[in-house]
């Protein structure tokens, strides 16, 4: 992944010094360089000391090494995967096999550097012991916040989707593997995901930000905390920007261990939720030449729109409006999807039979006479008509009328924020088709008005007449 080097660089924080006879250890670090001793399965821990090794050297890239630069360390006799070793530092990932059901249980640490063996270090092992990854990667100042993307975010909005990142959370659901990081599926997949199992909470201020809580198989997770995919020792959390949070610390707290925090960083202002909006309705649909005489009518429009979305994660309501054929989307640039129906005729009045509807056919060139079977022979069909309705699939869901339905379609926002809806992009999308019975039978024209909104105004509107008989 592009971003797995810069993290793990950030946390391994390369020192050299020189090498002694025999390795020794004389501390063990946090993620923010302080001396702890407690560690928990699947996090990171910083080992001190001298004669660990001769040279510097990194692993950037899972799955890491349980051996490097000729150093090893073992915790109860299990090797870790290490992330850096040099003379006088390493930094390794607690093997996820160290589990306890206590609160806390002493574990033996040591380091083997070639043959030779160095003193056992007793530490405590928990559940968990968390840790928020900052910005400067030292667990000090403004948390690290990535958006939806995995962008850094240099404030976040309002309402706007945040990933943060964070080392300590324990064991996962289902099992993750030592030095591996996240399942990489799980960018496309949440299922394929290993998520935390311990409860794990999120507060930004005094505010609640976390996620609910699912199962996979017996096992109740966190669905929000996640191992990160290509990190080894990282976890994700994705939150929620809340109001007022400007000032705020984000404090990461587990049930069985302490608290960590961090300064939160809102965004100055609140950002619109899109720019550079254009829209318009396109040219008549169909666009009958020669009518066919009879009721119900098709009735008919297409639109194009266009928009650039902001870090704004707010739903954009999109509508195209009339009074029986209609199209409504809803844009989530939080999710980085959209999702609509459209009004389209139902499979069976596609070919003219409106048996079962509740709309009548009638004959307009003979005085408005039901038509036999109320259907509509193929002859009396407008070719228009028919290239109109081979645009679109047939509706899944039936409205009242039975003879009109709704289609359901949807779709990916680009990276760049950049949404093009058109029909260039989905033919069969961004318009709408729906069978109107007349009740005026000498009627020679029937004019209907489509309106484009977004978010409740108008954009655009366009009066539509179609010819009858």
């Amino acid at each position: 992944m592009q971003h797995t080097g810069w993290l793990i660089a950030g946390l391994s924080l390369s020192l050299a010094g020189s090498l002694a006879a025999q390795p020794r250890i004389n501390t063990i670090l946090t993620p923010s360089m302080e001396p702890d001793f407690r560690i928990a399965p699947g996090g990171i821990v910083i080992i001190q000391g001298t004669g660990f090794s001769a040279e510097t050297r990194l692993a950037l890239v899972p799955p890491l090494p349980k051996e490097l630069a000729g150093a090893q360390v073992l915790i109860n006799g299990l090797r870790c995967p290490l992330l850096m070793v040099s003379p006088e530092t390493i930094h390794a990932q607690v093997p996820f096999g160290l589990t306890t059901d206590h609160p806390t249980a002493s574990v033996y640490l040591s380091i083997k550097s070639g043959e030779v063996q160095s003193n056992e270090l007793e530490v405590k092992l928990q559940q968990t012991h968390p840790f928020l990854v900052t910005q400067s990667r030292d667990g000090k100042g403004p948390v690290l916040q990535l958006d939806r993307n995995l962008r850094p975010l240099n404030g976040a909005v309002e309402g706007e989707r945040v990933v943060l990142y964070a080392t300590g959370l324990g064991i996962t659901a289902p099992p993750a593997t030592d030095g591996m990081g996240g399942s990489a599926e799980a960018f496309q997949d949440a299922q394929a995901a290993q998520y935390v199992i311990a409860p794990t909470d999120v507060f930004i201020g005094d505010a609640k930000v976390a996620a609910g809580d699912f199962d996979v198989g017996n096992t109740r997770i966190r669905g929000w905390a996640r191992l990160a995919p290509g990190l080894p020792g990282v976890y994700e959390l994705k939150i929620t920007a809340p109001a007022g949070a400007a000032g705020q610390k984000v404090r990461l707290v587990t049930e069985a261990s302490r608290e960590t925090g961090a300064d939160w960083v809102a965004a100055a202002a609140p950002a619109e939720k899109f720019t550079g909006l254009t829209g318009q309705i396109d040219a008549p649909f169909p666009d009958v030449k020669t009518p066919g005489g009879w009721s119900p009518i098709l009735i008919g429009a297409k639109f194009s729109l266009s928009m650039t979305l902001t870090r704004q994660s707010q739903p954009i309501e999109i509508s195209l409006e009339g009074e029986v054929a209609s199209v409504k989307i809803t844009v989530r640039p939080a999710d980085g999807v959209f999702t609509g129906t459209a009004v389209v005729p139902m499979f069976q009045t596609r070919t003219g039979n409106f048996g079962g509807t509740e709309i009548q056919v009638m004959d307009l060139l003979n005085a408005g006479l039901p038509m036999p079977g109320n259907i509509v022979p193929a002859s009396r069909i407008p070719p228009e008509c028919v290239q109109a309705l081979n645009t679109f699939p047939a509706a899944g869901a039936p409205l009242p009328d039975r003879a009109n339905g709704t289609l359901s379609f949807a779709g990916q926002i680009p990276n760049d924020g950049r949404l093009v809806l058109s029909e260039a992009t989905t033919p069969s999308a961004f318009g709408t088709l729906a069978w109107k019975a007349i009740s005026d039978t000498k009627a020679k024209t029937y004019s209907t008005t489509f309106r484009l909104m977004v978010d409740g105004k108008e954009l655009a509107s366009r009066q539509v007449t179609i010819p009858v008989q």
